[in-house]
């Protein structure tokens, strides 16, 4: 067999796939066996990503209503977005609790040429035994009472996002394992006797520094190195109060009630200007929540907003909690959502704390706190 001296240029060359490439083109002279071109899946079609006048629709939507904020840290996240969504690379967002981390991989993703197919959530923090079966999936007979097989998330991410939510949560042993899956593109369902190829795209998020928990042993150097080769933060709310102008009257018109539009006084204004913002844009959104249904008039007054907040506090997204606890239930905090939620029970309050595993307790002080006593 004859040494081959002139050839294609084949992709990947300068990475990690370079000798393989070269190899199939049989650039050192050997032919490699047909089996190793099988491994590689024919690609997916994707249509191209947003550009002219349906780019500039999707940034108006973005910057109207998505992600609001005129805040100079708000514009690059923006930018970003934009700019990421024309990759395939895994993107690390970082951010407080409540800052919006989940609007903005989501917008990554419907700005992509992923679009077609819907993104794949994945919170993989509190699974246990069962993360294996969630991640890759298993097969039919796989274990007692496994009478139809089921798909993971890997592979239900086939040809879209796979948005995993605070990384760091996520136990170290499957932190190798999505490693590996991240890397090969590849993946072992339970019971399969082969490994099956997903094409997907990770986005992950993370409310705590990194370096932290990579210094405390939660979170593998390996696995952050590989997913934040695209990184973008968002500030605390705290850091752009400039943003409240924009974003009161936007959770004021999401939140109205059937009574009519309602604005806030001055005061109340200073009063928000004055908060710490420990939950961010979300514990903003659940205030003006509250202020909705116990305003019957058109203005919210600046006492009820400063009387919400020393009331809520324990409420705060943002703060830490213990698994149960109300904070973990975001659908608590919000009133309207409360009131509609005992309508579908039929007024049965303790099927409602049941459902949402609480104590009775603890709901009907929820429901005085709403005023829905």
């Amino acid at each position: 067999m004859e040494f081959r001296q002139e050839w294609a240029r084949p992709e990947g060359e300068g990475d990690g796939k370079a000798v393989e490439n070269w190899a199939k083109l049989g650039a050192f002279g050997w032919n490699p066996p047909p089996w190793l071109n099988e491994l590689d899946p024919p690609p997916l079609s994707y249509p191209p990503p947003l550009a002219g006048e349906a780019l500039a629709g999707f940034e108006r939507w973005l910057s109207s209503g998505w992600l609001l904020g005129e805040d100079p840290a708000m514009r690059t996240a923006r930018e970003l977005i934009l700019r990421y969504a024309k990759d395939h690379r895994p993107v690390l967002i970082d951010g407080e609790s409540g800052t919006g981390k989940d609007l903005v991989a989501k917008a990554i993703h419907l700005a992509s040429c992923r679009w077609t197919r819907p993104w794949v959530i994945a919170n993989l923090a509190g699974l246990g035994e069962t993360a294996y079966a969630a991640i890759f999936g298993y097969l039919k007979g796989a274990y007692t009472g496994a009478w139809t097989p089921h798909d993971g998330f890997i592979r239900r991410a086939h040809g879209s996002t796979l948005i995993l939510l605070e990384v760091t949560a996520i136990p170290t042993e499957y932190q190798t394992m999505l490693l590996r899956a991240l890397e090969t593109k590849r993946f072992l369902p339970i019971k399969a006797e082969s490994e099956e190829f997903s094409d997907f795209r990770v986005i992950a998020m993370t409310n705590e520094p990194a370096e932290r928990a990579i210094a405390e042993g939660r979170f593998r150097l390996d696995f952050y190195s590989r997913l934040k080769v695209l990184t973008l933060s968002l500030p605390p709310l705290r850091d752009r109060l400039g943003d409240l102008d924009v974003l009161v009257p936007h959770f004021l018109r999401k939140v109205a009630t059937g009574d009519g539009p309602k604005t806030l006084t001055g005061e109340a204004m200073e009063v928000l200007q004055e908060h710490s913002w420990p939950g961010n844009v979300r514990e903003l959104e659940h205030l003006m929540a509250h202020a909705v249904v116990r305003t019957p008039g058109p203005v919210i007054q600046g006492e009820l907003v400063r009387r919400l907040l020393r009331a809520g506090a324990f409420l705060h997204p943002g703060l830490p909690s213990t698994p149960g606890d109300v904070a973990h239930q975001p659908q608590l905090l919000d009133p309207v959502a409360l009131k509609r939620a005992l309508e579908a029970v039929g007024g049965n309050k303790r099927e409602l704390a049941r459902r949402w595993r609480i104590s009775t307790k603890t709901l009907y002080a929820l429901l005085r706190e709403a005023d829905l006593l």
